[in-house]
This record gives structure tokens, C-alpha cells and sequence, in this order.
């Protein structure tokens, strides 16, 4: 942070305005505590704990970084990302929402805990879906494909019934693909298989 009281002023009120000064950051943001020490990697740390808590993902995202946790600040920009195409304009959600996807999947990546890991990648399949609901057809239909790769190669266990959702989706965006419609017939054989089902209740169209 700055050492000059103006210029870091408008950075302190927005939180102030968020609780968070009020909440243990303004001695850290003071003067004398700026110029008595460089902050620590624990310091940052702290910091992007309570900015976390607060939802401020950008400011928690540059703190995590600073503290040298990669996989928080790449789950803290993904929130950003999903946040800001929220609010961007229509022509612009796809490419925020797919950015979004991208930093989950390497949040996933860092993650040694295979449960969190699984979070992440549901997030990020979840968020591709997202991001083909505003994307041109061909865009959107890679946009389901990597979501429903992500669902059936990605979690253990497998996530099938998603996973093929996701895979018809992109099917239905390019209905002359053969191939895309060969993935989701397969991939249904490979669920009912699972479940113990029978193909032959499967609609028509995705009848292996």
C-alpha cells in the first residue's frame, strides 16, 4: 500500500464503506505501521483472509498473491471474473465467464485435497455453461464440450448425468456434428450402463 495518505485515501474508504477497516485492516493501512515494516507474507495473508471475507475478490486476489498462496488468488480472481461478467454487457459475458472457467481450473490444479479439487472443477464446468449461454453457436458448443469433459475425465466419481447434459448441449449448438452426437450417445450408454438401466428407455436421438 502507498505511504501517502492521499493517495491511498480512496482505497480506504471503499473499505471502510465494505466493514473492513473496522475489522482489524485499518491498523494495517495506517502511516506509521506502512513505514515502520514491510509487510510479510503472513501479513498479506491476513489481509486477503478478511478482503476474502468481504468479497472483495480483487483486492483479496492481489493480497493472496502477494502472500504467495497462487491457488487462493486464482479462486479469488475466478469470483471476480464470474462477478464482472455479471454486469458486463451481453456481447461481453462469454469471455469473462470462459476467463472465469480458466482460473478454476488452475485453482483445481493446486489443489491437493481431492475433494476441494472436485469443487473446483464443478465450478469451472458450471461456469462454461454459463459462459455457451451467451456465446455463438459454435463457441457455445465448445464451451458444453470442455464443461461436460471436465464432468465425465475430470471428478472421481464421475458426474455422467451432468456430464451428458453438457455433451447434448453442444450437440444441440451444432446439430450437423456427427461426432458431437456420437459423444452424448455414448456417454448415455456409458450412464445407463452405470445405473443398471435399460438403453431402450433412452429417448430416440441418444439411443446408442
Amino acid at each position: 500500500y502507498d505511504s501517502s495518505t492521499e493517495r491511498r485515501k480512496p482505497l480506504f474508504d471503499l473499505l471502510s464503506r465494505a466493514g473492513v477497516a473496522e475489522s482489524g485492516l485499518e491498523g494495517l493501512l495506517s502511516v506509521s505501521k506502512t513505514k515502520s515494516r514491510k509487510s510479510s507474507a503472513e501479513d498479506w495473508l491476513r489481509q486477503a483472509d478478511n478482503l476474502e471475507r468481504n468479497r472483495l475478490w480483487a483486492h483479496a486476489e492481489k493480497a493472496f498473491l502477494k502472500g504467495g498462496d497462487e491457488k487462493r488468488a486464482l479462486e479469488a480472481g475466478g469470483r471476480r471474473l464470474c462477478d464482472e461478467a455479471a454486469v458486463a454487457p451481453k456481447e461481453a459475458r462469454s469471455a469473462a465467464f470462459h476467463h472465469a472457467a480458466i482460473a478454476f481450473m488452475l485453482c483445481a490444479s493446486r489443489e491437493p485435497e481431492e475433494r476441494a479439487r472436485g469443487v473446483s472443477l464443478v465450478r469451472a464446468a458450471r461456469i462454461w455453461c454459463a459462459a455457451a449461454s451467451f456465446a455463438s453457436s459454435s463457441r457455445a458448443a465448445g464451451f458444453y464440450a470442455r464443461a461436460g469433459e471436465v464432468l465425465r475425465d475430470g471428478v472421481d466419481p464421475p458426474r455422467l448425468v451432468d456430464a451428458l447434459s453438457c455433451f447434448v448441449g453442444a450437440a444441440e449448438q451444432t446439430p450437423k456434428d456427427k461426432m458431437a452426437w456420437a459423444t452424448a450417445q455414448g456417454l448415455a450408454a456409458r450412464a445407463l450402463q452405470d445405473s443398471g438401466a435399460d438403453a431402450e428407455r433412452l429417448p430416440g436421438g441418444l439411443k446408442p
